[in-house]
């Protein structure tokens, strides 16, 4: 379960910002392909979420979403030299928008964005049990609505992501929760297991 929030800075015939507001859910497959090489890829949905404009408020639906991604481990880590992943995801969502404006009128369209990411994740592991870690992310992808009439495209004003998180795991099973607060800011939890 994801939620974030940022600033979307869109171009078109008139220039605008939007505050951003999203839940979403997924589910993912991992792969290890090679030692320290790992492959992923999901489908989930898109739940709800809300764009503001100057006060006018559109109501995002639900959605589609799928992603596929690669990490890599640069360093393995060993007693207190900490582990490094780089990765790279690449994922695409599609929600319908409802938006009343002040005046009455309605318009619902559809937003769709396309999103590709870089990360650097440092961690350590404890007991082969608990993993904190800090990462970063850089990223870009366009974003497509329709405003009012008009088909605008837009980009997140931030590009970035800066959080920690804690991998909690037990045999089979592991869970976790990221928390981000500096750019895009987002909550993410989840939980898997391995076969």
């Amino acid at each position: 379960m994801t939620w974030s929030a940022t600033r979307l800075a869109f171009s078109g015939d008139d220039s605008f910002d939007a505050d951003s507001a999203r839940r979403a859910t997924a589910a993912s497959f991992e792969w290890r392909a090679l030692d320290g090489l790992t492959l992923t890829a999901g489908v989930g949905a898109a739940i709800d979420g809300r764009l503001t404009v100057d006060g006018v408020r559109s109501d995002l639906g639900a959605g589609p979403l799928g992603t596929v991604g690669v990490a890599y481990r640069i360093v393995d880590g060993e007693g207190w030299v900490p582990f490094v992943l780089a990765g790279g995801t690449l994922s695409a969502s599609s929600v319908g928008t409802h938006t009343r404006f002040f005046d009455g009128r309605t318009e619902d369209a559809r937003l769709t964005a396309v999103d590709m990411r870089a990360s650097i994740t440092v961690g350590e592991v404890f007991a082969n049990a608990l993993v904190p870690y800090v990462t970063a992310r850089g990223f870009g992808g366009p974003i497509f609505w329709t405003r009012d009439g008009a088909d605008v495209v837009g980009s997140d004003k931030f590009h970035y992501q800066l959080g920690a998180g804690l991998l909690v795991t037990a045999g089979w099973f592991d869970a976790y929760l990221e928390l981000v607060p500096l750019g895009e800011r987002a909550a993410i939890f989840g939980a898997g297991t391995t076969f």
